[in-house]
This record gives C-alpha cells, sequence and structure tokens, in this order.
C-alpha cells in the first residue's frame, strides 16, 4: 500500500482576508457593472429562499440546498473577471457568462441533484411516519441500482441531468437523513447511541479506514464478545462468544482467520479463513486469493429473527 502525498499547508495572518477585501473591492471598481450583476444574482436568491418558506414550504428544503452551491457558481465570474483585469484586459460582463458556461456544469449538476434531494425529503418523511423505513429505503435502494444502471447508459446532457435529478430524489430515501429519522422514531429517547452508532460505522466502511486497516503488518483481537441488539426488528439480543480475529499484511498479501461461537441453538462454532492477493484498489477479477469456512451445523430457520 502506497501513503498518499497530502498537499501542503499555507499559513496565513489574520489580517490576509481584509488584502482580499480591498482586491475586490479595487476590482469592483474597475468592473462596476459585471461585479454589481452578481451582488443582483445573490440577493435574488436570497429573497426567493425567503419567498418559498413563507408561501410554499415544500420547495424550501430543495432552494436552500440548491443556494448554498449558488455561491460558487458565481465565484466563477469573479475570478474570470479578476483574471482578465490583473492581465490589462477588458472585463466584460459577456465574460461572466462565458466562464459560467464552461466550468460550472459540474456544480450546476450537483446543485439539481441537491435540489431534488431537498424537495423529495419532506415525502420521505410522510412515508417514514405512515409505513416505516424498510418500506423507503429498500424501495429507494433497488430506485439506486436502476439508476446507476441508467447512468452507464448516458448520451445526451438532458440524459444526465434527469438521472441526477432522479438520483436527488433517491439520495432522500437511502441516506443519513432517512435513516436516523427511522433511528429517532423506533428507538425514542436512546436515538443518540443509535446515531452515533451508525456515523461511526459509516466512518469505519470508508476506503481509508479499509486502506489503514491493510497497512497494519498485524491485527489480533482475542476472547472478545459481540451482542448484536436489533431493536428494530426487535429481536432478541445475538451473542457472539470467545471471538478470535487475526489479520496479516505483507505487501499485497493478506491473511485473515475468524472464528467465534454462537449460541448452541443456533449453529456450531464458526471457523473463516482465507488469503487475498492484490490492492484494494484494484478491480475485483485482478484479485487472487482462496476462502475457507467451517461449520458443522446451523438452524437456519432460527437464524430468520435477525
Amino acid at each position: 500500500m502506497t501513503t498518499r502525498n497530502l498537499p501542503p499547508v499555507r499559513v496565513i495572518t489574520l489580517s490576509r482576508p481584509l488584502a482580499w477585501l480591498v482586491m475586490g473591492w479595487r476590482d469592483m471598481l474597475a468592473t462596476p457593472l459585471p461585479s454589481l450583476l452578481h451582488g443582483v444574482l445573490v440577493a435574488a436568491g436570497g429573497w426567493l429562499v425567503l419567498w418559498l418558506g413563507e408561501y410554499a414550504w415544500l420547495l424550501l428544503p430543495g432552494a436552500v440546498s440548491g443556494f448554498l452551491l449558488l455561491g460558487p457558481i458565481i465565484a466563477t465570474g469573479l475570478y474570470q473577471l479578476s483574471r482578465r483585469h490583473n492581465s490589462g484586459r477588458r472585463a466584460a460582463v459577456s465574460q461572466v457568462f462565458y466562464a459560467w458556461q464552461r466550468g460550472t456544469r459540474p456544480l450546476v449538476g450537483l446543485g439539481v441533484l441537491l435540489f431534488a434531494a431537498g424537495i423529495a425529503s419532506p415525502f420521505a418523511g410522510r412515508i417514514i411516519d405512515a409505513k416505516g423505513g424498510r418500506v423507503l429505503m429498500t424501495g429507494g435502494s433497488i430506485a439506486a441500482m436502476g439508476l446507476l444502471c441508467a447512468w452507464s447508459q448516458v448520451s445526451e446532457l438532458w440524459h444526465l441531468y434527469a438521472v441526477w435529478i432522479a438520483m436527488g430524489a433517491v439520495f432522500s430515501a437511502v441516506l443519513y437523513e432517512p435513516v436516523f429519522a427511522v433511528i429517532a422514531r423506533e428507538l425514542g429517547k436512546d436515538y443518540r447511541r443509535g446515531i452515533i452508532t451508525i456515523t461511526l460505522l459509516g466512518g469505519l466502511a470508508s476506503q481509508s479506514f479499509a486502506e489503514w486497516v491493510l497497512e497494519q503488518k498485524r491485527i489480533r483481537i482475542r476472547d472478545a464478545t459481540i451482542v448484536w441488539d436489533d431493536r428494530l426488528r426487535k429481536a432478541p439480543p445475538l451473542v457472539l462468544e470467545d471471538l478470535q480475529f487475526a489479520l496479516d499484511n505483507s505487501g499485497r498479501r493478506h491473511r485473515f482467520g475468524l472464528s467465534a461461537a454462537p449460541p448452541d441453538e443456533l449453529a456450531a462454532r464458526i471457523d473463516i479463513r482465507g488469503e487475498v492477493k492484490g490492492d484494494l484498489g484494484e478491480a475485483l477479477e485482478h484479485l487472487s486469493g482462496q476462502i475457507f469456512v467451517e461449520l458443522d451445523y446451523a438452524d437456519l430457520a432460527g437464524w430468520r429473527a435477525w
């Protein structure tokens, strides 16, 4: 595994932002009309958000999400004006529109996605209240799979925006927000523990954490006990005792072993061992290895509660 090279961190003084404001004021005096256009657009966006909050609140979450991207999009026009002014060339309104058209398509697409997610979020909450989170998140996961397949077939720009709008609506059903809503609804006063657990597991599932694990020479867990308490399913606690785990990493070679004892009425002791050769970032077809699983008996019907 290779360690990523981090970019250097610039250290600035507390007074440096004041110098930036002075330079921005000079640019505005040099190009007053294009500069004031940016201010008018930001003010109009703010008034639109306030109006939606008063008269069309269902659109408010989407409008706020989209408005958060308005600043970076508008800033590309200011950057273009500043570059032309510093190089001694004429800076006109046409250059602003050129900058918006050239460099903001990814941001516009992301803004469309967030706008759709914000609009769909109140309806996702209503579904959770009426039918629970399982229906919403299962349907959203299936829809997300179909949209990812549709994304691979995009050939026109409007096709991409259509898929992103649909993806934004699906995001309101499968990301952290609906999960937290379900946890708060089901766990009641104990919701904080559930939210912390989900957030922690989300961080552990990241590629950065997996890379850190595979960079360690040895990892050992001995004589541990794991308790799975699924309150959403209202299932009894599942206890795995005498858990033993080992992981050895040597370059591109990774060997692991896991052994644990579930309740006797559910299964015999579980023993899983294996070896994988390759890097985490490689495609599955480029990885090789073998795995061994030993389980003398298991009551599959007994596991249905989990």
